[in-house]
């Protein structure tokens, strides 16, 4: 295998923790199973499901398929965080793709991927968004940092450089539910990414991964100072400042009118003049 194939070398975490319908686990895998690209050379499916029913059922769909993989059985509750990060760990490959149980890849753009270069401390793509078993009519392209601040790039969507997700020690659960958006918007502050106008995957929209309003204050608001004091000096440009604020106040609070309070307290609090210093 020649230089430049080998460092572009991509493994797949499939993810599950066994809460979603059987269904859209099966069209998860039949997506991972159409991927014949030499660059996508290691499966692994990490099962957190605690589940014994669950697991079978996932066993026997991947051998029924016939799926090359490394499977890992998750014996502990863990948070989400502390199953990403232990997933990560069993990553041998410089990239990696995570793909949750009820995402699916586009497995005609991940065939005709191109070896990557490690400069980049992840590639971003485009992807589109499904409500349970439909297509909804959306599309989402992330071409700069302004894109990555008003809107988090989701797993389906992102090939990771391991080394530089590792030097940044993996996904914190510090940040709540903000964890991933913390970790994408810390990588390509700190690190050239790169953009590419293609669709990489099908982010799904449903019950089971939806953000109900009355719980939002435990996964989300509470955590908002965290967020802000992690990724506010990082942003170069006070009108990305302006932007990442209104991103993450609108995540907790989808009342505008108290959104803006939320926004003008918080810039109180901590000082406008010392956010820019």
């Amino acid at each position: 295998m020649d230089i430049g194939k080998k460092i572009s070398m991509i493994t797949i975490v499939f993810t599950t923790i066994g809460k979603v319908k059987k269904e859209y686990v099966v069209e998860a895998l039949d997506s991972i199973k159409a991927i014949n690209n030499t660059l996508i050379t290691e499966v692994i499916i990490f099962d957190s499901s605690l589940d014994g029913e669950f697991s079978n059922f996932l066993k026997y769909e991947l051998k029924k398929r016939n799926i090359v993989h490394t499977y890992i059985q998750n014996t502990e509750c863990l948070s989400m965080g502390a199953n990403w990060n232990k997933a990560l760990e069993k990553v041998s490959t410089p990239w990696v793709l995570f793909n949750h149980d009820d995402d699916i890849l586009n497995f005609e753009t991940v065939n005709k991927l191109t070896p990557l270069d490690l400069k980049y401390s992840m590639y971003v793509y485009g992807y589109e968004t499904i409500q349970g078993s439909k297509k909804v009519d959306r599309v989402i392209i992330n071409q700069s940092l302004q894109d990555i601040v008003n809107r988090t790039p989701k797993f389906i969507s992102t090939i990771i450089n391991v080394q530089k997700i590792r030097d940044l020690s993996g996904w914190s659960d510090r940040f709540g539910y903000f964890l991933d958006y913390v970790g994408m918007v810390k990588l390509a502050s700190l690190s050239n990414f790169k953009a590419e106008r293609i669709i990489l995957g099908k982010y799904r929209l449903h019950e089971q991964n939806a953000s109900h309003i009355n719980q939002r204050f435990k996964g989300y608001a509470e955590y908002i100072h965290e967020v802000i004091h992690e990724i506010y000096p990082l942003l170069p440009t006070e009108e990305l400042k302006r932007s990442f604020l209104y991103h993450v106040c609108s995540y907790s609070y989808p009342n505008k009118a108290l959104m803006q309070k939320i926004i003008s307290r918080v810039v109180r609090v901590l000082g406008y003049k010392a956010w820019l210093s």
